[in-house]
Formats: structure tokens, sequence, C-alpha cells
């Protein structure tokens, strides 16, 4: 058993023979599942284990490779529980229709907030599912066994016709040079809250036909909201942006051009 920094104990997976699959400086990469589910045993890429009961000849921490241990998502919420019968009971089973994938996507897996269904998308008969996780992972992108869980998921409740393909939206950074008074780090730390809350709402994956754009004026008018702010200008972007087919935008770097 090892533990991490988390206070979180994991356990190697699969029985592995030191020596081999041999990496840098002559350790051994081993795979380990966490003693617990949630999102609470997840650790990033760069951190340790470390042996509870030491072992001669071996080195009592180790260093987590990437992606990291990830995939732990924490039990669904009364409250998320709740909206998502609500929001059934509105819109009842139709064999297949974009209600149900949305419905059926939340069901699939805690943690999930927003579905876009797209039809045909990949071909005749196809249904393309995107969704986010707001709140649980890293700018709401799913992971990759996020979206396995959802596509096993689809494939056991689809119509029998229909070919489901579940991909997770591709973050597209946005970027933004601004101008400000006063221009403090109070200000600065309000306007990029306020910009990341923009966007965080009101993003939608890109479908080539202007979904998920992004008004200049909402965007210039989340600097002016933030606490503080007397005065902006904003540069970049300088017109209404739209994210590429399957991207979503996510808050990028902010240039700080001092008073406008």
């Amino acid at each position: 058993m090892l533990r991490g920094a988390n206070g979180q104990e994991y356990s190697v997976a699969t029985t592995t023979v030191l020596g081999e699959g041999v990496g840098g400086n002559g350790a051994t990469a081993v795979p380990v599942q966490a003693s617990i589910a949630g999102s609470a045993a997840n650790l990033a890429a760069g951190t340790s284990l470390s042996l509870l009961s030491p072992v001669a000849g071996l080195a009592t921490r180790g260093t987590i490779l990437a992606p990291g241990i990830s995939g732990g998502a924490d039990a669904e919420s009364d409250a998320s529980l709740r909206a998502r019968v609500l929001e059934r009971k509105r819109a009842p089973a139709h064999g297949g229709n974009t209600a149900d994938y949305v419905a059926w996507t939340k069901a699939a897996l805690p943690g999930v907030t927003r579905v876009w269904v797209t039809a045909e998308a990949m071909g005749p008969g196809s249904v393309t599912v995107r969704f986010v996780m707001d709140g649980v992972r890293e700018n709401g992108i799913p992971e990759a066994g996020d979206v396995d869980i959802v596509q096993a998921y689809l494939e056991a409740v689809r119509p029998v016709t229909a070919k489901v393909y579940v991909v997770a939206p591709i973050a597209a950074p946005l970027d933004f040079s601004v101008a400000l008074a006063p221009d403090t780090l109070a200000v600065r730390a309000a306007v990029t809250a306020s910009l990341a809350d923009l966007i965080a709402r009101e993003r939608v994956p890109g479908d080539g036909d202007g979904a998920g754009k992004l008004l200049l004026s909402r965007l210039r008018e989340a600097v002016s909201a933030a606490a503080g702010e007397t005065d902006n200008a904003v540069s970049v972007p300088a017109a209404d942006v739209v994210p590429d087919v399957g991207e979503i935008f996510t808050l990028g770097e902010i240039t700080w051009l001092g008073a406008p």
C-alpha cells in the first residue's frame, strides 16, 4: 500500500516485475489505483506516493507520471439528482431524441452538468454527444475515462439503429488584452473572475454554423461589471469570437495594458 500527499491510500493495480518497463534512473513504472472512490483521490503528475511499509532495497517514495491519477468523481448530490429528475419529467423519453441523450449522459456519470447532441455530424444515422463537468474537471473538460464511461452507457441504451460518438470538447483558450483603471491586483483579479464566469456560463461547442459565439459586447460588459473597475478598454479580442467545430472556449491569458 502507498499513501499520497492528500492522505489517501493506493494499491498496486497489477503484478509488476521490477526492472521491466524501466524509466529514468532505473525506475519501474507501477500502475496503481485509489482505495476509495471520488475526486479526493485524484493526484497530479509530479506529486509523490510513499510506501506505508518500507521494503528492503526499494525507495520508499515514487513520483506519479503523466497524466496523473485521475478519473475519480464524487457521488451525485441530492440537488443534482433532483434537477435531473425534474428535467426528465419536463422532457419524457421519446425513443432516442435529443432530450433522451442529454438525460442518459447525465445519468451515466455524476458531475456531468451540460450536454450537447448533434445529429449526423459523423454520417447518416450518427449521433455526436459532447458534455462538460463544470466544477469537477479542469475547465470542465471531461477526461478520457469520463468519455469511456458515457460511451459505454449510451451503447447500452441507444436505439439499435443509432451510431453514437461521445467526444470531449476541445479547450480553446480565449486571450484578452485589457487596459484597466484602476490597474490594481485586486481589480485585475475581479476582472479575471468575471470573464471566467461569463465564459463558463455561455460557452457552447462550435458546430461550424455559429454555435458558441461570444459577443464582444458581453465580454466588455463582464470587464465593466468587475468590482472596483471604473474604466477599461478591451483591444483583444477585437470582434465577436466563434469556436471551431468541437472546440469550447476557456479563459486564456490576459495581457494588462495599464490605464486606458
